[in-house]
């Protein structure tokens, strides 16, 4: 299986697992992409401090 692949099928499954709890999509689509920014966060961070000392 390819990366992105693999990676769309976990981010797929944790959608559906979101949608499982709320049982709304919005709701879920609202709480999934927070967990994102906040997986994405520590690299957000490194990426400005970098831009930020040239």
């Amino acid at each position: 299986m390819q990366v992105l692949g693999f990676l769309g099928y976990f981010l797929g499954y944790l959608l559906w697992a979101l949608f499982y709890v709320f049982q709304n999509f919005g709701i879920a689509i609202i709480v999934f992409t927070v967990v994102i920014k906040l997986v994405l966060f520590p690299f957000s961070i490194k990426q400005q401090k970098s831009m930020a000392g040239t």
